[in-house]
């Protein structure tokens, strides 16, 4: 997730991955293809957090509900890979998969490439099922909510011939 995030970072340019606080435009110098003049010179890049805060605001599809899951994720993962935990230990399979494929398949669309590209055709379809799946049940909660809040009265509706309210 993390290195397709940045790859999607820097598709649009490469600069915008380079990490130039502190007054240091060395990172950025580079990014843009020139070499720095800094002795002992290592490009430094942007943490994933800051890769997906700005994936939100360049990438229509990336909302927020994507990013909070990326962040989460990736959070996750370096907990997997720095501590020797194991945070997706318990979690169900079904719980992640249709967000990580549905930030998968935005980030790859960034780049003008699918799903099939990245894993191959047999795992493309068992994502994109898992995300039909992850689709039906959220029709499914929003019917059975609005029929609930029609049932109790809680949702009025204001038609536009008789300009009065009406239930849903």
């Amino acid at each position: 997730m993390e290195l397709l995030a940045r790859a999607a970072l820097s598709n649009v340019s490469p600069a915008l991955l380079a990490d130039y606080g502190d007054r240091n435009w060395s990172s950025l110098l580079h990014s843009l293809g020139f070499t720095p003049t800094e002795p002992k010179f290592s490009p430094r890049s942007i943490s994933i957090v800051e890769v997906l805060r700005r994936l939100g605001e360049i990438l229509p599809n990336f909302n927020k509900e994507i990013e909070n899951f990326c962040k989460a994720h990736t959070g996750m993962r370096n907990g997997e890979l720095h501590s020797g935990e194991n945070p997706f230990d318990g979690v169900a399979v079904s719980a992640w998969h249709p967000k990580f494929y549905k930030a998968v398949e935005i980030l790859l669309a960034s780049m003008s490439m699918e799903l099939n590209e990245l894993i191959g055709e047999t795992e493309a379809a068992t994502a994109k099922n898992s995300l039909q799946r992850r689709l039906i049940r959220k029709q499914k909660l929003y019917k059975a909510m609005l029929m609930h809040t029609n049932r109790c009265g809680w949702l009025r509706v204001k038609t536009s011939a008789t300009n009065s309210t009406s239930p849903l």
